[in-house]
């Protein structure tokens, strides 16, 4: 638990860290106050608040996307199915024992078009 938290708070502090200093409008911020602007308290305590919002986001984001590709090489590529309400999956055949059944099995892929 602790090293998931540890690992929570220091992507916030990253993301964070690009809110407050590396947006566009942080340096516009920096530039008003460096010709002399004085900006509110209040808009830089909105603007720190603000960038806590943002960074939850963000990790969360990541977290979202790393978890999709990681459900995404989880799925099965190709299905094997085999049943009697296939249409000419179960053969009925003459054995040197006597009548036996052969299976054919259908192969399903979403990364092949056709097999030629």
């Amino acid at each position: 638990m602790a090293k998931d938290v540890s690992a929570f708070i220091f992507a916030m502090c990253r993301h964070w860290t690009w809110w407050i200093g590396g947006t566009f409008i942080a340096a516009a911020l920096a530039v008003y106050q460096g010709t002399g602007g004085v900006i509110p308290i209040w808009f830089i305590w909105a603007w720190v608040l603000a960038g806590i919002v943002v960074a939850a986001f963000l990790v969360w984001r990541d977290q979202r996307t790393l978890a999709l590709g990681a459900l995404e090489k989880l799925r099965p590529k190709v299905k094997i199915v085999c049943s009697r309400n296939i249409d000419g999956c179960v053969k009925p055949a003459l054995w040197q024992d006597g009548p036996v059944n052969f299976f054919r099995i259908m192969v399903e892929g979403d990364c092949v078009d056709a097999v030629k």
